[in-house]
């Protein structure tokens, strides 16, 4: 082993939420979130750092939902401050790239268009998986966590009360 390594270990972070009771289609581009209101919480990936201004790496991620023909492309943007650190829009509005969000942005996940298992008639969910370049992100100095914010990249229709679960996958620095 060299010893001037690094030593890491590999967590994986998971937070989801339901969506309102609503089947406004979204625009490319739009937010989907729990909230029809903007300061509401962000996702939020807890123990993203072994300890308070920790670091690691975004390795992958998965995102589900539980309408089985949720043909859409998602974005996942992410951050290392929560709401209202982090302007982001309600549910259904369109995300917007704000100059104030820099000193927490972490970046962003692409995920590619949903898929559903081969036997259509007996499933229930709908999912992606995103390949990370090794996204590093540093955790705000009384954090362990970092937040994301999902966006809808091709426009879909949702089911009312759609839920969402999107798991990380972390290398945590030691």
């Amino acid at each position: 082993a060299d010893m001037f390594a690094a030593p890491t270990d590999f967590v994986t972070s998971r937070d989801g939420f339901t969506r309102p009771a609503n089947t406004t289609a979204y625009t490319a581009g739009d937010a989907v979130r729990a909230t029809t209101s903007a300061l509401q919480p962000l996702m939020q990936f807890a123990a993203a750092a072994q300890q308070p201004g920790g670091s690691g790496m975004i390795v992958g991620a998965r995102c589900m939902t539980d309408k089985d023909d949720w043909a859409s492309q998602q974005r996942l943007w992410l951050f290392t401050a929560d709401a209202p650190s982090v302007s982001a829009p309600a549910d259904n509005a369109a995300m917007t790239t704000m100059f104030q969000n820099e000193p927490f942005w972490i970046g962003y996940l692409d995920f590619p268009t949903a898929t559903e298992a081969a036997d259509t008639t007996a499933s229930t969910a709908s999912y992606a998986f995103a390949d990370a370049q090794a996204l590093p992100y540093r955790c705000l100095v009384a954090s362990t966590a970092i937040y994301g914010v999902l966006t809808d990249a091709t426009g879909q229709t949702p089911a009312s009360g759609q839920r969402f679960a999107v798991s990380l996958d972390l290398i945590r620095d030691r």
